[in-house]
């Protein structure tokens, strides 16, 4: 099952999707909530809110995926998404329902009818072992059995929880999923979705492709194809035409012995771009750079996420400014070591699944702890960056275990045209490597959930046949 980590790192030791343990501190409870929305922009809002119950109960400890569900007792609305997040609080209860309440009114929801429509909606479902009998407050909450959109969500965020016993969580999962309530399956109508990359698509059901548009001069296989608006916009067009899911804008070269343009070199090259991709192509925008003012500015001018190779290591504002989004756009974050003149003497790994796991997981743990929530969150391995040929080849081999390191977050792989694949195929011209692109994509299938490339139309035909089969 595919969970987004709450904000702790994995074990230096873990090589496999463990869960956690919690805080010993002894006036710490853990307290589970339910999230809801199904007015305006739903992961918006509950990206918003999951900030605001870390800020206002405690620490985030586990955060369910994102679902899908048809709206209950009132049918004749919007559907639904809900998620469960785990906090440890130190809150009473009437407490932390004050809390939930006062996070609902700032974030906008309206007083409409019972059950009715709901701009953000949060249910304190746990507070420890706590019942209580109130006018406003009912624990455990009472209408949990009948809830499979908060039971499934509760149960893939309760599987994230390693210590302790949770006995009356617990026995409301086991009442609906049987003895083997966390591992047992059972249908049922919602979907799991994620949105991260600016477009609401189902868990599993197709890997997605991200166009390259460098506008440089010196990227390593199509340096200057791109260096002027129009012809990006042609590149972009063609791109469209052939069935890319996002396009991905970089203005700085992050090639082996590569050195950093000037920041205003760079927000020359991105910002038209970005611009007139906005407002022509109806494809959400990514804008791969290591530079908060970048960020800041290309989502100003229409991007829908940032892609930064750095995993918001490089400048120290990075996380901070896109936790303070408003919109709560997408975050890509790669793993890499160094800077990309000094990454490749840094390629020294025993393990290289389990390191870079590691490493790219304090990444995502600082963006949680900085507010960003996990729905916003896309993981990326970083072939090619801090890794030789053995390296590359074993990360895209046990896919399936590094996506369970990471919680099952997302999954971007940007293998294109890179040296390991010419290294494999004997292929010196990167610009000539697209066949074996397709086939480092295909071999992707179904672990990635997004893969980014520079031959659109080849990547998009391999994957069609592979999600066919491999799905």
């Amino acid at each position: 099952m595919m969970l987004a980590r709450g904000a702790r790192a994995l074990s230096r030791s873990t090589k496999s999707g463990a869960v956690r343990a919690l805080s010993t501190k002894t006036k710490q409870r853990l307290a589970f909530v339910a999230l809801g929305s199904n007015v305006g922009n739903r992961q918006q809002q509950l990206c918003a809110a999951w900030r605001r119950v870390q800020e206002t109960l405690g620490r985030v400890v586990a955060t369910s995926p994102l679902y899908e569900t048809a709206a209950a007792y009132v049918e004749d609305q919007p559907s639904f998404l809900n998620a469960v997040v785990a906090v440890e609080t130190t809150l009473p209860p009437l407490q932390a329902l004050a809390k939930l309440k006062a996070a609902e009114r700032d974030l906008g929801r309206q007083v409409r009818y019972r059950n009715g429509p709901r701009e953000v909606d949060l249910d304190l479902l746990y507070l420890g072992d706590e019942r209580v009998e109130a006018d406003a407050l009912t624990l455990p909450h009472p209408r949990i059995h009948e809830r499979d959109f908060v039971l499934r969500p509760l149960r893939a965020c309760r599987a994230q929880i390693a210590a302790g016993e949770f006995g009356m969580v617990d026995a409301a999962l086991r009442r609906r999923f049987g003895e083997d309530y966390l591992g047992n399956d059972v249908d049922g109508e919602e979907r799991r979705v994620w949105s991260s990359l600016g477009a609401m698509v189902e868990t599993g059901n197709k890997t997605g492709v991200m166009g390259v548009l460098n506008c440089t001069p010196d990227s390593f296989s199509d340096g200057g194809v791109n260096a002027d608006v129009d012809a990006a916009l042609r590149s972009a067009e063609a791109m469209v035409t052939h069935g890319v899911d996002y396009l991905d804008v970089g203005g700085e070269s992050t090639r082996p012995g590569s050195s950093p343009p000037s920041l205003n070199e760079e927000l020359d090259r991105v910002l038209p771009l970005v611009e007139r991709l906005s407002t022509t192509f109806d494809v959400p925008i990514s804008v791969d750079t290591r530079r908060s003012e970048v960020a800041l500015a290309a989502r100003d001018a229409g991007a829908a996420c940032t892609n930064d190779v750095s995993g918001g290591a490089y400048d120290a504002d990075m996380l901070q400014t896109l936790a303070d989004d408003e919109q709560q756009r997408g975050v890509v974050l790669m793993h890499m070591r160094g800077e990309p003149g000094t990454m490749n003497s840094l390629a020294s790994y025993e393990d290289v699944v389990a390191e870079v796991s590691v490493e790219l997981q304090e990444r995502v743990n600082a963006a949680f702890a900085a507010g960003i929530a996990p729905w916003r969150v896309v993981v990326d391995p970083g072939i090619g960056f801090a890794k030789n040929t053995e390296h590359n080849v074993a990360l895209l081999r046990d896919l399936a275990q590094f996506k369970r390191n990471l919680g099952g977050l997302p999954l971007l792989i940007g293998a294109s045209r890179k040296r390991f694949l010419g290294d494999l195929t004997g292929e010196a011209d990167a610009s000539k490597r697209d066949a074996a692109t397709a086939g480092a994509c295909v071999a992707c299938v179904p672990h990635a959930d997004v893969v980014r490339v520079h031959d659109v139309r080849t990547a998009v035909q391999a994957l069609k046949v592979a999600d066919a089969i491999l799905r």
